[in-house]
């Protein structure tokens, strides 16, 4: 059995209900996915947590499908200071948590800061970090008995590189059992580079993001693309991982490349699965 496996996260099919996604990623070669924080929201509103997820593990497991990986909610911020939106916020979590542990995710991908994180937001000191830090110190203690990692992504404006991401793990107690996803994209956006990113993190890296970053006229550039589009190494990319031991999902996250029609949107899927296979065999 291969250590890296081929996947496409599950909002490339949002509009597809969770079942018929995963017929879809099936006819298509693909036999796991990255559960988006979408379709998990999806099931979430279907009832209680744990009951929904194993009903729904129980269809992945006569089809032969899994999920080895999934995205915590996206809008949510763990250095969230007023007391009512933190507990709010606790309280939903909880519920995400006990989803994923029914359907037995391994790797729980967690943006370490809200999306309103300022770019000067100062690391190692401050409100925002200590709330960070008591945030995923009551996560750890949640989930202690429960089948996954919580796995910290580089942001592109805030824990940018493997060396921030490392020192918020090293400052939260019990740490060691927090691991970290590599966003090969959003690394780029920062002009990181993906191969010392991944030498880096070593053993810590659970779950990858993979896209790219293309270069503007303007002078930016725009992230969430198939890979070869922009500019990062992949075959230097794919060693790294083997030379590090990584074990888990090469999975896609590429929301640009959905802006097109059903029909186009199921030849890039056929396309991405012989793409993956390139570049695993390089």
């Amino acid at each position: 059995m291969p250590t890296i496996i081929p996947s496409m996260w599950s909002a490339f099919l949002m509009d597809e209900t969770p079942e018929q996604m995963v017929k879809t990623m099936l006819a298509y070669g693909y036999d796991c996915t990255e559960l988006s924080d979408e379709h998990a929201q999806v099931l979430l509103d279907r009832g209680i947590p744990g009951q929904v997820g194993a009903k729904f593990k129980s269809v992945l497991d006569d089809l032969g499908f899994s999920i080895p990986q999934a995205h915590l909610m996206l809008h949510c911020d763990p250095g969230e200071s007023d007391p009512l939106r933190r507990q709010k916020q606790a309280d939903t979590f909880r519920k995400w948590f006990e989803l994923f542990h029914a359907l037995d995710v391994k790797a729980a991908v967690l943006h370490p800061a809200g999306l309103n994180a300022p770019r000067d937001y100062t690391y190692g000191s401050g409100p925002l970090w200590e709330n960070t830090i008591r945030t995923l110190e009551e996560f750890l203690e949640w989930t202690k008995d429960m089948s996954f990692t919580i796995c910290l992504e580089n942001l592109p404006y805030s824990y940018q590189s493997s060396d921030r991401l490392i020192q918020l793990i090293e400052s939260v107690r019990g740490g060691e059992r927090l691991g970290i996803c590599l966003d090969t994209g959003h690394l780029a956006l920062n002009q990181g580079d993906c191969t010392a990113f991944i030498h880096a993190a070593g053993k810590r890296l659970k779950a990858l993001h993979i896209t790219d970053c293309i270069s503007c006229p303007d002078g930016g550039k725009h992230d969430h693309f198939f890979p070869t589009a922009g500019s990062i190494p992949w075959k230097e990319v794919v060693f790294a991982l083997r030379e590090t031991g990584y074990r888990g999902l090469f999975n896609y996250e590429v929301p640009r490349e959905r802006n097109c029609s059903r029909e186009i949107l199921l030849l890039k899927l056929d396309y991405s699965r012989k793409l993956a296979d390139a570049l695993l065999n390089v």
